[in-house]
């Protein structure tokens, strides 16, 4: 009896192929570039999990804070997963694209579905040496409207040559027609070419700078405007990718006659102009967001980058390859009073212009007073004057003045000596401190963006947040590398944080066990506190997360290559 081996393949491609590409449930996928194996599962109905890639956290969560994100209120955590999504197809789509609209000076058609192309022109000329009695020039050119070629003049020895002649007589005639390829001379025209001369076709190229779907497009007669909302794919660095992602492009008086549009319907450029284009987004981690969909098998490879033999690498989103551990960038950052984190401390910047920037501050800085609860020696604005009969009274005893009228913006300090206080009574206004530039804060919530707001510097911020009902051990190994202008500075070391929510106690704990290289600055063989990296870890409770924090020195940033572990007692 015959014995008949049967060879079973799985489904192969490259890595980053995953993100984008649904294995059936129950169906492997071998990755040729890195030899991992995957296998399909059901879909996750409300989850995105994202591959690791530099910063991806931040990035992420940057994206799902933004005008884009059509869930507002998501959060991705530490495992690069977004939780409780209402629509994971319109998350993702969003994430893969973004839209622009477009008004266009003059009142165009354009349909729903199509695509809209913007074309940039660039020239160029074939040169031939003509031959006795020849009238036919084969362009090395595709002359055709898919790839935008066309003949914008020919030149017999240096002169230009009309397409279309009309003499006395109102007769026109053809000094040369364009087929194809092929420009003719026409032998009924006023040029004969008896050899020897040179013979310029200047050719037009409209080459593709941009495309994307038009979703809706509507016409304004009276100001003889079109706009147009169009949907682009985000900017990527993935070199298999479409190459025109780079959102369309809004001409300036200078350039507006190298960039034209056209739709597939019309498949001809039309010297259309555009007068406002939106801003394009960029977003590179939608590369790398999916709905989970499949589960990676231990093979040979993945298991040494768990266990033996670990070389961990954090890759680029560029590269398609799968980081095997975490990198983060831990800045100052910078931001207005409608953007503060509760609980950091600011130094504020810029005060601000409009009429609200003190109240501002003050809400954000939790400083905002009644006349009772001022401090002696404190420079005061006043934001409500009161209703009360004794409103300007109190006004004036806490002031340390007598009969000065105050309205609200006037400016006050309280005496540092024979300070009185008055009592509390309804209706008796309110006023904050006196911010200036230079002055510092813990932020205590949030406004309303304004236009000039001002803004303020944090050196304080959040490395991980978790839920803190759920791990109790966390040990995280890492490398830094801290730098400010030219100096540098690089560290090791590994943070334990244990967690007593989830045992009844409310506390927690973080210890960070590092070493790095002394760098002896000013060579006095003395180790010096501004010789060393500056950045150090806490972590605090907060509502219903545990944060890992980290403070720094003012302009210096960090960059943090890191692996976790974490588990529950």
């Amino acid at each position: 009896m015959s014995t008949t081996n049967v060879k079973i393949l799985l489904r192969r491609g490259l890595r980053k192929d995953i993100s984008h590409d649904t294995l059936v449930p129950g169906e492997m996928g071998f990755t040729v570039d890195t030899n991992q194996l995957y296998i399909g599962i059901e879909n996750a109905i409300d989850e995105v999990q994202f591959d690791p890639f530099a910063n991806a956290q931040a990035t992420i969560q940057s994206w799902l804070n933004s005008v884009d994100n059509p869930e507002p209120g998501l959060i991705v955590d530490e495992d690069l997963i977004i939780r409780d999504v209402q629509d994971i197809d319109k998350l993702l789509s969003k994430m893969h694209y973004f839209e622009q609209v477009i008004v266009f000076d003059s009142v165009e058609t354009f349909t729903a579905g199509e695509t809209l192309y913007q074309y940039v022109i660039e020239d160029e000329t074939e040169t031939f040496t003509s031959i006795a009695d020849q009238t036919d020039f084969t362009i090395n050119k595709d002359l055709t409207p898919k790839t935008l070629w066309s003949v914008s003049t020919v030149k017999v020895d240096g002169t230009v040559i009309p397409q279309q002649e009309t003499d006395a007589q109102g007769i026109t005639t053809d000094n040369y027609t364009v087929t194809g390829q092929v420009v003719k001379f026409s032998n009924d025209g006023s040029v004969a070419l008896t050899g020897g001369e040179t013979v310029d076709i200047n050719l037009i190229k409209h080459s593709i700078y941009t495309q994307g779907e038009i979703l809706l497009s509507y016409t304004d007669p009276v100001a003889g405007t079109t706009t147009t909302t169009v949907k682009v794919s985000e900017p990527s660095l993935d070199p298999y990718s479409n190459p025109y992602m780079n959102g369309f492009y809004k001409e300036t008086v200078a350039n507006e006659d190298d960039y034209y549009f056209s739709t597939q319907s019309t498949g001809t450029v039309e010297p259309t102009k555009a007068t406002t284009i939106s801003v394009a987004s960029e977003f590179l981690g939608g590369l790398y967001g999916r709905s989970r969909k499949n589960t990676e098998v231990v093979t040979e490879n993945s298991f040494n980058n768990m266990f033996a033999d670990q070389h961990l690498v954090s890759q680029t989103a560029a590269s398609g390859l799968r980081s095997s551990l975490f990198k983060k960038e831990l800045k100052q950052r910078i931001h207005g009073p409608d953007k503060l984190e509760f609980g950091l401390e600011y130094k504020i910047l810029d005060v601000g212009t409009n009429t609200d920037a003190q109240e501002n501050w003050n809400t954000v800085a939790g400083t905002t007073r009644s006349p009772d609860k001022l401090e002696p020696g404190i420079e005061y604005t006043i934001f409500d004057v009161g209703t009360n009969t004794d409103a300007q009274a109190n006004w004036n005893t806490v002031a340390g003045t007598t009969g000065v009228t105050y309205s609200v913006g006037d400016t006050f300090t309280t005496p540092t000596s024979n300070f009185t206080s008055v009592t509390e009574e309804t209706g008796h206004g309110s006023a904050g401190v006196t911010y200036t530039v230079g002055d510092t804060f813990t932020s205590a919530g949030q406004v309303a963006m304004e236009t000039g707001q001002g803004s303020a510097l944090t050196i304080q911020g959040t490395f991980m947040s978790w839920d803190k009902n759920i791990c109790t051990s966390f040990f995280i190994d890492y490398s830094l590398v801290q730098t400010k202008n030219t100096s540098k500075f690089v560290r090791v070391g590994s943070i334990k944080v244990i967690n007593g929510v989830p045992q009844g106690i409310n506390d927690i704990k973080l210890t960070d066990d590092n070493t790095e290289i002394w760098q002896d600055l000013n060579s006095d063989n003395i180790a010096d506190v501004d010789e060393f990296s500056n950045i150090e870890f806490t972590a605090k409770i907060e509502g219903n997360n545990i944060k890992f924090m980290y403070e720094q020195e003012v302009d210096w940033e960090t960059e943090i290559s890191y692996t976790i572990k974490r588990w529950t007692m």
